[in-house]
């Protein structure tokens, strides 16, 4: 994420970078995914489509999660950023190294790495995972009217940490969210989507979190995400097991909130 290669069968490739891709000091993550019928990051094997090269493609990305093309992530003049300037922060291009081709919404796509094919990015409504969600283009890979069809998408995440966390977890967190397309900050806003906290506390932003139906993780769950198998392995579900333990003061307080509702049990007439 935040690309995701989507299919009506419910086979989904989250586009996320290997670890081995360098994350800048300004936040860019810059990588290159491949496409083939074996050997390859996105493996179309599974398909049995004759027109499906070994090697197909390549998927040219960029994630810059924290320059001026990030969208709304720093205060009130990000607010009215466009939907065209988050775009540009995730940009995707194709280069079609195949035999009977790739398209991107019937457009044969260029075979030169110098210059990929740039996947338009076009508004659609958001997806049941939460954050805004858009198809960019649909992607053909093979020879039509067979090949292997697929729709990107994308979805954006923003990543709300805790006050309390330390800056060297942050700093984890960041460089990981960097190789997802992530977006972190420090303040909460409409467009959160998760809320990141060692323990649960009754605060403005757990409160915020709760009311917009976000759901509250600690730092590992986004670790865990990063670290999957491959590219089709589905995300791993925030709750219950990456949810985080209650703060020690929400615990004294259900405690006493016991003790006061057993008090008329144990009274003397």
């Amino acid at each position: 994420m935040p690309f995701v290669l989507k299919r009506e069968d419910s086979v989904c490739f989250y586009l996320t970078a290997p670890p081995s891709a360098e994350v800048s000091s300004s936040g860019k993550c810059s990588f290159v995914l491949t496409v083939g019928r074996k050997d390859a990051d996105v493996v179309l094997e599974s398909f049995k489509d004759k027109s499906v090269s070994r090697a197909h493609a390549e998927l040219h990305i960029t994630y810059d999660t924290k320059g001026a093309g990030a969208g709304p992530n720093s205060g009130a003049a990000s607010q009215g950023a466009s939907q065209a300037t988050k775009r540009r922060a995730m940009q995707l291009g194709v280069v079609d190294v195949s035999k009977f081709g790739t398209s991107v919404d019937g457009a044969a796509c260029s075979k030169d790495k110098v210059a990929p094919t740039s996947v338009p990015a076009r508004r659609a409504p958001a997806s049941s995972g939460g954050g805004d969600a858009a198809v960019s283009a649909k992607i053909l890979f093979g020879a039509h009217p067979g090949g292997v069809k697929f729709q990107l998408a994308y979805e954006t995440v923003m990543l709300c940490v805790s006050t309390s966390m330390v800056v060297a977890e942050r700093k984890k967190l960041e460089a990981v969210s960097a190789r997802m397309g992530w977006r972190v900050t420090s303040k909460w806003s409409a467009e959160c989507t998760h809320l990141v906290s060692d323990t649960f506390g009754m605060t403005h932003k757990s409160a915020m979190a709760l009311l917009n139906g976000c759901p509250v993780v600690q730092p590992s769950w986004a670790h865990a995400f990063a670290a999957r198998a491959g590219l089709p392995d589905p995300p791993p579900a925030a709750f219950p097991d990456f949810s985080p333990p209650l703060a020690a003061s929400i615990e004294e307080g259900l405690k006493l909130s016991l003790k006061v509702s057993l008090l008329p049990l144990f009274a003397i007439n």
